[in-house]
């Protein structure tokens, strides 16, 4: 997917569209700049340094991102690549999933879009209210650039489920996830979905004919994000996730339907069905009405979507056993989840651990969460277990609270062989260490980089990035970066590595670096992107005459990011 060129609360509707065009409104980009800014353009992948330009210029990038836009995503190359990148990520301990970044303009463009007719999307589903569907519920905020609803996040689901566990009028307790969820969603299973918004639930015609565009184009995107294959959704953009929990909306109808004629069938209390993105459950009265929901959710989604459930994630419950199952927490992530529920945050990941408040700090200082660290640690190297969320927040805590006593115990080669999933958590951690620790910590980074352990791109390009405020500090000069640059073709590796060189003050960095000029013609978006961020280190007149002479090459991102870098260098514009 590579390119040559030249040169308050409130839903927003659907901007008013001529027959042929297709349109961003002004307010649904700047809050698609404003929500990328704060939240990232995924949740997986190191951020997109890129932002800072498209920011500062975006004067200049919002009327061209506005415009006719019937032909995109074909007909964007000469603002941005239009590029992208996949590879595996770690889910939980022991499983892995594809993951995706798009070209930042294209997670631009792209959030714009689901901002602008998201509330056609979430007005399509089960209402919230319904305590149904928990999972990325659209409730837009132009004053935080928060897409989705912050009541109504995996914590809510899991506490609306302890309730219902609580309840003696369950016996029995249904649990199922679908197998490989976002990878095996069709492309035309979304159309019909679109579609059937446009048709049923749209009554003017020039909004209808506007959502029709944005149909077609949400397929053109799919079939360019999965290589022209016919299913699959990228993993890692925040907006993706309204398309794909929106696609199991008949799904929702379905099995609310089924439990009430369940009550009808078998004369007894009507299951309650609850859902977050493909995680299913179901609280019942009878062994037999579990195993028909079991059933008829199989079926479902077979007939409807082609899916299937992962039958290792598939169980039948009791109500007791199923309590303590959810209950099966340490005292100290119990009393962190208590204290941190009262203040509406979402996930583990997602809580910027500096914007806690005051009382909130206070009480989570007064729990050894450093022990509470250690002992994550320890159950995770005797057991497939690993609460990844918990362990991202606790070391992004200790490193805010500056608890350097946990070093020891994180960057050593037993510990990073279980911590790898944590990056977000292991990169806070190494962005904000003294500089004493740093030289130690970059051995036991290079050593588990180098171990067989260490082999996921993903991976190498997270532990680059946690280093690269400071490369030199951690050891990682020219002889590490080239060796790992001549060892790793994949360009989430290659990108981090020249992010890596601009930071570094080493001479012979930036000459090894000034040699690879010739092959940037031949990089992919975001590795020439990165390079050119290192070549500003390069000595006297070079990079400037180096750029000069490849500047008609370039796409218009390419050359703003150009700009913005001389700008932060202290050169004109």
């Amino acid at each position: 997917m590579q390119r040559r060129v030249h040169g308050e609360l409130e839903f927003c509707p659907a901007f008013p569209m001529s027959h042929s065009q297709v349109r961003l409104s002004e307010a649904s980009l700047n809050f698609a700049l404003l929500h990328i800014e704060k939240y990232g353009d995924t949740d997986v992948f190191p951020p997109a340094f890129e932002i800072g330009a498209i920011k500062h210029f975006w004067n200049d990038f919002r009327p061209l991102l506005e415009e006719d836009m019937q032909e995109y995503p074909t007909q964007t190359k000469r603002i941005s690549t239009g590029s992208f990148m996949s590879t595996l990520f770690p889910k939980h301990s022991t499983g892995f999933r594809n993951i995706t970044q798009l070209d930042p303009v294209e997670t631009l463009r792209f959030t714009a879009l689901v901002h602008q007719f998201g509330g056609r999307l979430e007005g399509h589903r089960l209402p919230k209210q319904d305590n149904i569907v928990f999972s990325y519920r659209f409730q837009p905020d132009s004053a935080t650039g928060q897409l989705f609803d912050p009541q109504y996040n995996y914590r809510a689901f899991q506490d609306h489920c302890l309730g219902l566990a609580s309840d003696p009028t369950w016996n029995f307790v249904v649990t199922a996830d679908i197998a490989d969820f976002y990878s095996r969603l069709y492309s035309h299973r979304l159309e019909n979905c679109l579609d059937v918004i446009q048709r049923l639930e749209i009554e003017d015609p020039d909004e209808r004919r506007s959502f029709k565009s944005f149909s077609k184009m949400m397929s053109r995107l799919q079939l360019k994000w999965a290589c022209q294959q016919s299913y699959g959704l990228p993993i890692g953009c925040e907006a993706t996730r309204l398309l794909a929990d929106t696609m199991l909306t008949d799904v929702d109808f379905a099995m609310r339907d089924a439990c009430l004629t369940i009550a009808q069938d078998f004369q007894e209390t009507a299951p309650v069905y609850c859902r977050f993105s493909d995680d299913f459950r179901f609280f019942c009265f009878s062994k037999r009405s579990a195993i028909r929901l079991l059933q008829q959710l199989a079926m479902v989604l077979h007939n409807n979507h082609n899916l299937s459930l992962q039958s290792h994630k598939t169980s039948f419950w009791s109500r007791v056993e199923f309590q303590q199952h959810l209950a099966a927490v340490s005292a100290v992530g119990a009393s962190v989840h208590r204290i941190l529920k009262p203040s509406g945050l979402g996930s583990y990941h997602s809580i910027d651990v500096t914007q806690l408040s005051p009382s909130v700090v206070q009480e989570l200082r007064s729990l050894d969460l450093a022990q509470a660290l250690r002992t994550e640690i320890q159950r995770a190297s005797t057991t497939p277990i690993l609460d990844t969320g918990f362990v991202d927040f606790l070391l992004k805590w200790l490193a805010h609270i500056e608890d350097w006593t946990i070093i020891v115990d994180v960057f050593n080669p037993a510990a990073l062989d279980v911590l790898y999933p944590c990056i977000r958590g292991l990169v806070a951690l190494c962005k904000q260490v003294p500089k004493d620790y740093r030289s130690s910590i970059g051995s036991a980074l290079l050593e588990h980089l180098s171990s067989g352990v260490g082999v996921l791109p993903i991976t190498r390009a997270s532990f680059l990035w946690a280093i690269s405020s400071a490369p030199d500090d951690f050891g990682f000069k020219r002889p590490v970066l080239r060796s790992i640059y001549e060892k790793n073709c994949h360009e989430v590796v290659q990108s981090m590595i020249f992010f890596v060189a601009a930071h570094s003050k080493d001479v012979s960095t930036a000459s090894w670096i000034s040699n690879l000029r010739d092959s940037f013609s031949t990089m992919g978006g975001f590795s020439r992107r990165s390079f050119l961020f290192a070549a500003r280190q390069w000595s006297g007149d070079h990079a400037h005459s180096w750029s000069q002479s490849v500047r008609y090459d370039m796409t218009i991102l390419e050359m703003k990011l150009l700009k913005w870098l001389n700008y932060k260098a202290g050169a004109s514009l």
